[in-house]
Order: structure tokens, then sequence, then C-alpha cells
């Protein structure tokens, strides 16, 4: 009965089009089957700027993937003792863009995909994966010369992919997966030739980016997940799409003829495929073939959009150029502020400034993503004031509702615990209120949060005001996460931020008795020199922070604080609890001695 009260306390927030989509695909996947690909298909040769660079994945003799490595001589791209986010990105080819990459490795590991990886079967079938590898495989096909029984052989799986993946479209699952899948149309649709297929992938792809932009991207740049991982993310999206349409005219078409049924693809690392009645065939070449958008102001919207998601970036960055972690974000995922930059500035898109904050006290309020940016002398404090994401897609959320990240001198000092995977027994415990500097109240959660990317009643922010002043930067907000326990309780927070420290002051607004903790988060590089119920001590870059207890009792626990998906570090984190039946009321000051 609990489940079943969870269940439909989720799918209220369902929109209908999921739905239904979700009873499309049952039916779609029950009578997929394996058409005739056209014999001309073929790619087309195109100019793009360079991509932004990927971290290793690839190792020659095996795999890197959110730090658990894998040697093997022969890949098994579905294996059954793999997580399944791990999998995906062996079959997302994000690899072909790390620039220690062989050519001939990466051309044996495309074919090695082909042979393996037979229409619909395994994860590399799924929709999210094929829109990655998509416009993975051709950014890198596009600045390689490959022999015409390669490239045929190749051309025919991704008319394949494309194909499928316009027919399984992610309308059940909406926000970034259906993003990505535009953004495959689209490159798919530009790219290749052949039949009438591709100019349909184009308008679909177009249609979708029209659309999601205008649903995703908020007003004050910001990704509406509110996810900083996946505002950077979408942020290259964008960009790679502008790579694409900017340079629309400047591509030509290669064409193969009429090719005859392929042969079977030798083993991984042989080299290109054994098609002797191909091997004189070479390609010739034709007009340019533009891609043709239903609107041509598809650039300047995307053109617009990047400034707009770059500018909000630059705001919400730690010093250091991390990301806060808010929802799920995690380091090595999404390109950073610097990767993007440049890649801005290679396609010609003007990029602000990039500076520390200033001495003097700041505030910059994203009120549309919800979070608040505090800044005062050598302090910056990052609050979460915003929706947990679109009610109808929270697969990223956390409870970090008005909880906050703080630097010092550009330092990290307090930090949110991270998000340590995306499947599994840990994944809840990084999504949990304890695992953010926030208020618990009663052991319970703030939103709701079940299963793996499931929440049911959630919480909303309200009375957000943040204003600078008389030395000071300040915030002051609620939530309504708690009010489906007993009194019906409101979490109402007030941040203050001078040049000496922060000030936080947590109250629950009830008539009855619960009990209250708040916890502060150290990172690891933070020294904890001593703690009694009212003081901590702490060091961190060789300056003496105590933390003041005004009201509660301090104590210290210890967390797993996660700066890279599979990746553990031990830390501190400092608690201030208590329990009342009235004006419960929880204070503590971060400041120097």
């Amino acid at each position: 009965m609990d489940r079943f009260l969870l269940f439909t306390r989720t799918i209220r927030y369902l929109k209908w089009k999921q739905v239904v989509w979700r009873l499309y695909l049952v039916w779609a996947r029950a009578t997929q089957r394996v058409q005739p690909v056209p014999l001309l298909v073929c790619l087309k040769p195109y100019p793009l700027v360079a991509p932004i660079e990927r971290a290793p994945g690839w190792l020659g003799d095996g795999f890197r993937f959110l730090n658990r490595e894998v040697r093997c001589h022969s890949i098994d791209w579905n294996a059954s003792d793999r997580p399944k986010l791990w999998l995906y990105n062996l079959h997302y080819f994000d690899y072909l863009q790390q620039p220690s990459l062989d050519q001939a490795d990466g051309i044996a590991l495309i074919l090695d995909w082909v042979e393996r990886n037979p229409p619909f079967q395994g994860n590399g079938w799924e929709p999210y994966p094929i829109s990655l590898r998509i416009v993975n495989w051709l950014k890198f096909l596009c600045r390689e010369r490959l022999d015409p029984a390669t490239e045929a052989r190749i051309a025919q799986s991704l008319y394949q992919q494309a194909r499928h993946l316009r027919r399984t479209l992610e309308y059940h699952l909406l926000a970034n997966h259906l993003f990505k899948n535009g953004v495959a149309l689209l490159f798919a649709g530009a790219l290749m030739k052949g039949g009438r297929e591709p100019e349909e992938w184009s308008r679909k792809g177009v249609e979708i980016l029209r659309a999601e932009i205008a649903e995703q991207i908020l007003p004050d740049g910001g990704h509406f997940e509110r996810s900083p991982m996946y505002h950077a993310i979408i942020l290259e999206d964008v960009l790679d799409c502008l790579n694409l349409l900017s340079n629309a005219n400047a591509n030509a078409t290669v064409s193969f003829g009429d090719l005859p049924s392929p042969q079977p693809l030798s083993p991984l690392g042989r080299g290109a495929l054994e098609m002797g009645a191909l091997a004189d065939l070479r390609p010739s070449r034709s007009h340019a073939h533009p891609i043709k958008p239903k609107s041509e102001n598809v650039e300047v919207n995307l053109r617009s959009t990047a400034e707009r998601m770059l500018s909000f970036l630059q705001d919400i960055v730690h010093p250091d150029g991390s990301y806060p972690r808010f929802n799920d974000s995690a380091e090595g995922v999404a390109p950073t502020l610097d990767q993007l930059r440049r890649y801005a500035v290679r396609l010609n898109i003007p990029v602000p400034p990039f500076s520390p904050p200033e001495a003097a006290p700041a505030v910059i309020e994203k009120a549309d993503f919800g979070l608040c940016v505090l800044s005062n002398g050598p302090w910056r404090c990052l609050v979460d004031c915003g929706p947990i994401g679109p009610d109808y897609q929270p697969g990223h959320t956390h409870c970090d509702t008005l909880s906050f990240e703080l630097t010092l001198d550009g330092v990290l000092v307090a930090v949110n615990a991270g998000t340590y995977e995306y499947a599994g027994s840990e994944r809840n415990r990084f999504r949990a209120t304890r695992a953010h500097n926030t208020l618990e109240l009663d052991g319970q959660e703030q939103h709701e949060i079940w299963s793996t990317f499931r929440v049911a009643r959630r919480g909303y922010p309200r009375q957000i005001q943040v204003r600078g002043g008389g030395g000071l930067a300040t915030f002051s907000g609620q939530h309504t996460g708690y009010r489906r326990l007993l009194g019906r309780p409101i979490h109402q927070r007030t941040l203050t931020l001078s040049a000496s420290g922060l000030h936080v002051v947590d109250q629950v607004l009830s008539s009855g008795r619960h009990r209250a903790i708040s916890r502060v988060h150290l990172h690891p590089d933070v020294e904890l020199r001593g703690c009694d119920e009212t003081v901590a001590e702490l060091s961190v870059a060789g300056r003496r922070l105590l933390m003041k207890l005004e009201s509660g009792r301090l104590s210290v626990g210890e967390y797993d604080f996660s700066r890279e998906f599979g990746l553990l570090e031990p830390a501190k984190v400092l608690i201030v609890a208590d329990a009342r039946s009235t004006a419960l009321r929880l204070s503590y000051r971060l400041e120097f001695e």
C-alpha cells in the first residue's frame, strides 16, 4: 500500500503526453523490424569547428568511466557485471573526442560496435545513448578521411540508428533526454544523405530544439532541471548545433553509387572492412546542400540562447571554476566553464569577461532558476532557493532546498555531499536531506524521494528575498517541503554574509513539537582542529575560523564527499540540533576569530 501511494503521488505530476507516449513505446518496440537502408546512403564531408575535447576514456586496452577501469582484449558492450551508467558511457563514444585517440583506434572501435550490436539489442539501442553516439560519431568522422567501404558501412549503421531514434523519441521523459534526441536528429539529417528520411530528421530536430529551448531555458539563462552540471551539458549541445548550422553552406555530398550488401566486419584492431568488391570505389562530390530548417531564425535563437546560458554559468560557478553541487552534479561529466568559453570564442560568440567577485557586498539573484549568490569581502555563498526542477520530470532532484555552499578566498569551505552514482543503493543517500547544508525535520526528507529518479510529494520555495546594503549581503526564504508533517511546519532560513563571515538562522514555523537538525558539510580540505557543544575551530587555507552556536547544540560527524561519480572522500560534518514544542530556532556563525 505504501508503494502504491508513493506511485499515485508521483504520477499526478506527469503530463498526459508522457503517459500516452509510454504506451506508444510499448507498441513501437513490439512491432520494430529491421528495414533496408537506401542504397545511396552516404556521409557529407563537413567543416566543423573543433569541438570540446574529452578526458581519456579509451585506454588502448580497455576503458575508464566513473572512476572504474576495465581492461579488455574483446569489448563486452553489454556486460552484466557493470553498472548501467558505466555501460551507457561505453556506448556514448565520448572518447572519440579525446585528443590522444588514434584515428585507426577510433575507426576500429566504431566498427566493433557495429558488428557486435545488431539493431534493437542491448543498452546501445536505447534512445539516449543513440543520441549521444550519433553526434560523437559524426563529429569524429567530419575530421577523418575514410576509405569508401568503411565509410559506407558506418553510414549504413548511422542511418539505422537515426531511423530508430526517430521512432522512439523520449517524449515519455522529456527534459534533457528529448533535447539530446533533437540534437542527434539535426546532426544526422544534416550530415547524411540517402532517401527522404534525413531531411525529415532535420525538420524534426529543429522542431524539437525550438520547442525545448523555449521550455527548458529559463528567462535568466538557467536550465530548468536546476542542475549546474546539466546546464553545462545542454550549453555544449547548443554550441554543437551552432557549430553545425553556422557551417551549413560549406558542406559537400559524398556518393558511393550502388553498394552491394555488406560483408562481415573484421575483428577490432585489424583495420578496415574486408570488402574487396568496394576497394576501387572512389567518392564523387556534388554541390553543397545546406540545412533547410523551418526558419532562418534557428541559428539566431541558438546564438542568443548560448550567450544567456554562458552568462548564467559564469555568475554561479565557484571561484575555482567548479560547479555548485545542487541536484545531480559531479565533476568530470560536463565540460568546464573554461572549455565552454573557449568553444564559444571559436564559434564567434561574444563571451562576457570572467572576473572574481568584488570585495564590496553584492548579491546576484537568478530568480527563475532559483539560485542566489552572496558576496562580501573574501566570502562567497551560493544558496539553492528554487523548485526541485520541472514537476513532470524531477529525476535529478536532491533534497537541497535552501542549502548553501561557501567559499573563502576562493577555497571551498562548506559543500553539499555531491552525486556518487545514478543507480544503486547509494544514490538516495546522496539525494537525502542529511547530505546537504540545510534543515532536516523529524528525520524526514524535504521532498519524498524514492526509487532511483522518483519524487512523490514535494515542497516549493516561497517569500524569497535578497538584498545588499549596510555592509551586508542577505538572503531569506521559506519552503513548504515539510507541510505534510504534523502541525504543517514551514522551514524559514536567513543567511547574512558580512566581511567577517556567515550568520545562519533556521526557524520552524509550527505549533507542534519537532526535532530539527541543521548540517554544515566541510570540504575534505578543511581541517577540524577542535569542537565542543558550542564552538568548532577550523583551518581553511591557513586561516583560523570559528563556528559559534547561538542556539542549538553542536556535534561532529563524518560523511562521504563525492567529487566525481564513483569516488568517495572522508570529511567532517558539523551538526546543529534542537527539539522544542514552539519557537524552534537554530542559529550559528561561521567567521574569523
